[in-house]
């Protein structure tokens, strides 16, 4: 009997959720199994048949492992087997994708869609956002030509509507596309005057469509995450935080004096978030679940945090309100939110005068 790998795996793609179980013949008494991953060898083991055969199941989670530990977000899977003298291989991609939720097939979905299930967003008025995309093809670079449908409120209160491309160069593969609230609305007064307010822009780039939502809100909380393709999202909570300090300690009698010992201070930060969008509380799954999130700081870095627990209340009634409350910390127990000037401003304009 000859090796023969069963499984319809060449020149194949999946999402990683998807990945099917590998099912291989021989006549030999055992197969030995190699998956690689872009190259890199993420499972090496032997299997032994049983009548004939062996199935090699769950191999989802490895290939996720491999990818994630190297920053990939679609990547070549090969699957080598070899029994006795005899081999056999095959050769498929994989999108980085942990949950089950797309039924299109990934050729078509990384050729026509950005890598996130939230194509409709809120974004505050200095809000940052990015949208991360593939590019098929090789070379050093390519040229894309982004395409930007903004609607405006006008000094006199009438509602315009304008146009403009924009064309950025981009390394193949996958890659990303940062958007700043700001600099559209610096090209919204440039088409209508100072004064002018934008209300909502779409961004097209080919066959993909986003849709950007301007929040009247002038500050927030900026969250930046690994989505369930493994790339980084940005969300805004216009939320309500506060602050808790614990701490911890040991106590001990010296010398007639009562002292502490061991002492840890937990600095943690309860959010509470404004009423959201059923479909916004379905993407911000993947923000609550994320192992990776960071923080804007003051200054424009940012800091990596943990979700340490969350209450999160989704429902599709209509008129119902959907709410998110979360506790965060700081991976850096020694970060802090708070970044001190000497200039401090405590007093509301109508007292300076008097406490000048």
């Amino acid at each position: 009997m000859a090796l023969t790998l069963q499984t319809v795996v060449d020149g194949e793609n999946f999402y990683s959720c998807n990945f099917p179980e590998i099912s291989a013949t021989s006549d030999q008494s055992y197969i030995s199994f190699n998956l690689l991953v872009d190259g890199t060898t993420a499972l090496s083991t032997r299997y032994y048949t049983v009548g004939g055969k062996i199935t090699v199941r769950n191999l989802a989670s490895c290939i996720e492992q491999a990818m994630e530990q190297n920053y990939k977000v679609y990547s070549a899977v090969q699957i080598l087997l070899t029994a006795g003298s005899q081999t056999s291989s095959a050769m498929c991609h994989v999108l980085l994708c942990k949950s089950k939720c797309l039924t299109n097939p990934v050729a078509d979905f990384i050729a026509n869609s950005f890598l996130t299930t939230n194509t409709h967003r809120l974004i505050t008025m200095h809000g940052q956002d990015v949208l991360s995309f593939y590019i098929a093809g090789s070379g050093n670079y390519a040229v894309a030509s982004f395409k930007f449908n903004c609607i405006a409120r006008k000094p006199d209160g009438s509602i315009g509507q304008y146009e403009y491309v924009s064309g950025r160069r981009f390394g193949y593969g996958v890659t990303s596309v940062a958007i700043s609230a700001t600099e559209q609305q610096a090209v919204c007064q440039s088409q209508f005057g100072a004064g002018t307010q934008l209300l909502s822009f779409t961004l097209t780039f080919n066959n993909r469509v986003c849709h950007f939502y301007l929040v009247p809100c002038p500050d927030a909380k900026i969250f930046r995450f690994k989505n369930i393709f493994g790339c980084e999202e940005a969300v805004a909570f216009p939320a309500t935080t506060i602050a808790h300090l614990e701490t911890d300690y040991s106590e001990a009698m010296v010398g007639g004096k009562l002292l502490h010992y061991d002492v840890k201070h937990a600095r943690s930060y309860e959010v509470q978030t404004a009423s959201l969008l059923a479909h916004h509380m379905t993407w911000l799954e993947q923000f609550l679940t994320s192992s990776d999130i960071h923080l804007k700081m003051p200054g424009g870095m940012y800091a990596s945090v943990l979700i340490k627990e969350y209450e999160f209340a989704h429902t599709d009634a209509p008129g119902e309100e959907n709410t998110l409350n979360f506790t965060w910390i700081f991976s850096d127990q020694r970060e802090t939110p708070h970044r001190y000037t000497y200039n401090v401003g405590i007093f509301t304009e109508q007292f300076n005068d008097i406490f000048a």
